[in-house]
């Protein structure tokens, strides 16, 4: 199947990841999760909620990374439970081709899936904790960033503990008036939630590759995994530089079974040997990583937000996969009547 991003610009970027490719990399971000870091901390009969699109209704990566989840834990809920196509996505970005999409567009600011999204979550957390379950919440950091600053309006918070554990995921790279630096976004979320710092933890992937980083939780670099990757960082010109300089990020991905698996990314990085932490093995990407000039900003959690930010993903499933498209119209005005 075809699992696809996109940029600032609208366009997607599609991948041919056929079964075999696709079960390499949902098997390998079980193992790093709950298999290696929170070896101790798994629990199956733990719930989690995936701040994201429902993967088994959408073949964005962001929703697809994250597909064997569920199955490792009692009960799931996500912050987007419909269909998303790119159709849909497109539309999120302002992208709207004829006067019907342009008519979709029209009302679409009407109703924020946002609005729905925090107060479910902060209700799904208040439960877990009256019941003293083990929770773990996993990808867009700023839903989560939403949710600590609704509970501090209300003057509310949990205290998890480490029952709790979060991997976010995608970034703010074009999200840039909610990002936070990284210790700051783990001290809100200690200070909120209750989970320690150590418990909180960035993944660094995308759509061109199967394999995962996640970060130490002692000291926070992204751990590349050793077996499955070949990394290095290039330089202007396309050459390899030594470790610890900043460059281009580029890899060798093995994983890659329907495609070519040598990629040049956005991404400015230093990469290094070792953890200068925790002194795991294996070569890891310090914590900053940002996009090159002149690239185009692209981040699997931006597009989550532009679902979110720009109406009720419900709503525009409603109006794009609409049986009687003559009906349109009415839809419309029953929904800004609604608002």
């Amino acid at each position: 199947q075809a699992v696809y991003s996109s940029g600032t610009s609208g366009r997607f970027s599609f991948l041919p990841k056929d079964q075999t490719t696709l079960n390499r990399s949902q098997y390998l971000i079980v193992k790093l999760t709950v298999g290696e870091f929170w070896r101790g901390w798994y629990d199956p009969e733990g719930y989690t909620y995936l701040l994201g699109p429902n993967p088994a209704k959408t073949n964005l990566w962001v929703g697809k990374v994250v597909y064997p989840l569920p199955r490792v834990f009692r009960d799931t809920r996500y912050a987007i439970d419909s269909e998303i196509t790119t159709q849909m996505v497109r539309l999120s970005q302002g992208d709207a081709h004829g006067v019907g999409e342009k008519a979709m567009m029209a009302v679409m600011p009407i109703i924020s899936a946002s609005r729905r999204i925090v107060p479910n979550i902060i209700n799904w957390l208040a439960e877990r904790e009256k019941k003293k379950d083990k929770i773990f919440l996993c990808e867009a950091p700023f839903i989560l960033q939403r949710v600590i600053t609704e509970l501090k309006e209300q003057g509310g918070s949990f205290d998890f503990g480490e029952s709790g554990a979060i991997v976010t995921g995608g970034g703010w790279k074009n999200n840039e008036a909610e990002k936070l630096p990284h210790d700051e976004f783990r001290k809100n979320v200690e200070e909120t939630l209750g989970i320690p710092g150590h418990m909180c933890v960035d993944l660094y992937t995308m759509c061109e590759s199967n394999w995962h980083a996640i970060q130490c939780p002692e000291g926070h670099y992204f751990h590349l995994p050793q077996s499955v990757v070949y990394p290095m960082v290039l330089d202007e010109n396309l050459k390899p530089l030594p470790y610890g300089e900043a460059g281009r990020f580029a890899f060798v991905d093995p994983l890659a079974n329907s495609y070519p698996g040598a990629i040049i990314t956005g991404d400015i990085v230093k990469l290094h040997d070792h953890c200068p932490v925790c002194g795991r093995p294996g070569p890891v990407l310090e914590p900053d990583v940002h996009r090159a000039t002149g690239e185009e900003m692209r981040g699997c959690a931006e597009e989550v937000r532009q679902l979110m930010d720009s109406d009720g993903s419900e709503m525009i499933h409603d109006m794009v996969c609409a049986p009687d498209r003559s009906r349109m119209p009415l839809m419309l005005m029953k929904k800004k009547a609604e608002g």
